[in-house]
């Protein structure tokens, strides 16, 4: 008897990456709660801590892009939304007063920080600050105040701009220094002083931007405190707030919380998002980080909470991953 040969029929097969599986659950799960908290609109008692860098007058096409920067319509439109939302935007001082219970919870307030202190605060930022009359706080680096050529920020500090090194990866940032030398350089301590006396806050970011988990407890000492006495030497007064380098889980430990705290620096904030509740007696505080690729649907998603819950996610598999490594 003879047996038919069987066509046999081969679907196409799609196979699907871990990397594009967290992705796809990421963007589904933002959606979703971004859907809600856009419907609702409410803080409740959490106050977003927005974490904001450059504000430079064109995007660096690149992948050694510091993607933590914004064009200066983004912002303006950011902080238009707050003015026309009546959002109440805070100092340091204020916010921390509010975390420890001195001070209510006001509807609708925002911390805004500004991380490296770069000029472009000053020239470009503090312009459209005082424009729609909100509150804007940096956090800086004392040992690079006051240079006045180029510098870029590397994986564990700062470095010269013609001293780095040259790779084909850096070729649009150069081209954007030479166009726009004027905002690579760091602030002065005159800035400074000027911002200050106008009601701007300003905190600690390190001595020199290292990577406070690479150092022994001897140097994080000596950078911290080195920091300190400079900033209150140049601004007559010793900052209370400071603001992680890198500020990710991975560059920070209780130890090194521990360290910081017994320089009486009351808050510590890091770069990870969520936003905290309040009032806390956590001494480490979530910042929204902001940049390019935000539109304004995104920013508004991360300013009403949308990413509070996907950053808790993030946080358990970073424990579950560094107890697995230790566990090997």
């Amino acid at each position: 008897m003879e047996v038919a040969n069987k066509q046999t029929i081969r679907y196409p097969e799609v196979i699907l990456s871990a990397s594009y599986l967290r992705l796809l659950l990421k963007s589904a799960f933002i959606g979703i709660a971004g859907h809600i908290v856009l419907k609702k609109r409410k803080a409740g008692n959490r106050i977003p801590v927005l974490c904001y860098h450059r504000v430079l007058p064109e995007l660096i096409d690149d992948e050694s892009c510091p993607i933590w920067s914004i064009l200066p319509e983004q912002f303006e439109s950011q902080v238009r939304f707050f003015t026309e939302e009546g959002f109440n935007t805070l100092s340091l001082g204020e916010y921390d007063r509010i975390a420890k219970g001195l001070d209510p919870i006001m509807e609708r307030s925002v911390l805004i920080t500004f991380d490296d202190g770069f000029v472009d605060n000053y020239a470009i930022v503090w312009e459209i600050a005082r424009k729609y009359h909100i509150k804007i706080n940096l956090f800086i680096c004392p040992s690079y105040i006051g240079m006045m050529h180029p510098i870029l920020v590397g994986q564990d500090g700062y470095v010269a701009a013609n001293s780095a090194p040259q790779k084909r990866s850096e070729e649009a940032v150069r081209h954007h220094i030479t166009k726009f030398p004027q905002l690579w350089r760091p602030l002065t301590w005159q800035e400074l002083r000027e911002m200050q006396e106008s009601g701007v806050q300003i905190g600690l970011h390190s001595y020199s931007h290292r990577n406070l988990a690479l150092l022994k407890p001897e140097e994080i000492v000596a950078d911290i405190g080195t920091g300190l006495a400079i900033m209150e030497r140049e601004l007559g007064q010793r900052p209370k707030y400071f603001a992680l380098p890198y500020g990710w889980y991975d560059h920070y430990t209780s130890e090194i919380i521990s360290i910081l705290q017994s320089f009486s620096l009351e808050l510590i904030f890091a770069a990870h998002l969520g936003r905290a509740r309040l009032p806390s007696t956590q001494p480490v505080v979530p910042r929204i980080l902001i940049s390019h690729q935000d539109d304004m649907a995104i920013f508004q998603q991360k300013l009403f909470g949308a990413y509070d819950y996907w950053e808790q996610t993030r946080r358990m598999k970073y424990v579950i991953t560094r107890f697995l490594r230790k566990s090997k």
